[in-house]
């Protein structure tokens, strides 16, 4: 939309920027569409809102590192024993340096640093980092599912259920996942009532 709609369109991105209420991922997307559109490049900087204050902000892009590394493979590990030890403090540092890396951004760990920020009832900070993984495996079933299970924790049903139709629930592995969530949302339709 930003890309092929000309100066509208790059308005249009421009405003969502400099909002306060839009999303971290929809200003993803509106800078990745000034990107395309030629008017952003590596190194540049421009206004944005974040956390409720306009400041400059540089682009630039890092790699998303999907899986077969094996020493993020196994800090990645190590982060999820820790947060299932309780040990939250210690699986958010190494998260946090899976995520934040300027080597690349680790997309395994931020599904799971999102899934710590949903604990913590930080559900827009969580949203970013699911809709991040998005923009590269739009199709993932933990993603969706997380997406789901974030939207059921928002209280936005319909959002919930649109996520939850997008999950190939034919796996063996997905099936009882998604009935759990279908189950979840009816419950929650119910107590709206």
């Amino acid at each position: 939309l930003v890309a092929g709609t000309g100066e509208w369109g790059h308005q249009l991105a421009r405003s969502v920027l400099l909002s306060a209420r839009t999303s971290k991922a929809l200003k993803l997307h509106a800078v990745e569409g000034l990107r395309q559109a030629g008017l952003l490049e590596e190194g540049q900087t421009f206004r944005m809102n974040v956390d409720g204050r306009v400041q400059e902000v540089t682009y630039r892009r890092v790699a998303a590192i999907v899986s077969g590394d094996p020493e993020r493979d196994a800090r990645h590990r190590q982060a999820l024993a820790l947060r299932d030890q309780g040990r939250l403090e210690e699986a958010r540092a190494i998260l946090e340096s899976l995520v934040n890396s300027d080597e690349g951004i680790y997309l395994p760990a931020c599904v799971s640093y999102a899934t710590l920020l949903r604990m913590e009832d930080r559900l827009e900070e969580a949203r970013h980092y699911l809709e991040l993984v998005r923009m590269v495996l739009p199709d993932e079933p933990v993603v969706l599912f997380n997406l789901a299970a974030l939207c059921l924790q928002e209280g936005k049903l319909d959002e919930a259920a649109r996520w939850i139709a997008s999950i190939d629930a034919t796996s063996p592995e997905w099936k009882p996942r998604v009935e759990l969530l279908r189950h979840l949302l009816q419950q929650a339709r119910h107590r709206r009532r």
